[in-house]
């Protein structure tokens, strides 16, 4: 969009990358999300002993701007945060944190 230093003018969009906040794991796969909305949507999530997200929730009170108010963009990074992978660590208990989705 015009006036985005970091959009894409031909068609408005720019991409989520997510961030990782589950302590001792490192984000090994993951799949972006485009929007023209701007924001931040947090999803919290459990991760087993094998890296696979088992769970993944909405969290309102981290996530803000315009994107966070579309409920079809929360359900999408939901659904994306379900399919990242994160580091094995085997015979660990199962890690809960946040995957932030930043849309600049």
């Amino acid at each position: 969009k015009s006036g985005q230093s970091d959009g894409n003018s031909d068609t408005g969009a720019t991409s989520g990358t997510p961030g990782n906040g589950v302590e001792g794991r490192t984000l090994e796969h993951w799949d972006r999300v485009s929007s023209t909305k701007i924001g931040e949507i947090a999803i919290r999530v459990k991760v087993d002993s094998d890296g696979h997200v088992v769970s993944a929730t909405y969290d309102p009170g981290r996530s803000n701007g315009a994107v966070a108010a579309d409920t079809g963009m929360r359900e999408r990074c939901r659904q994306k945060s379900l399919q990242c992978r994160f580091s094995v660590k085997k015979g660990s208990p199962v890690a809960t944190g946040t995957i932030t989705w930043r849309f600049r």
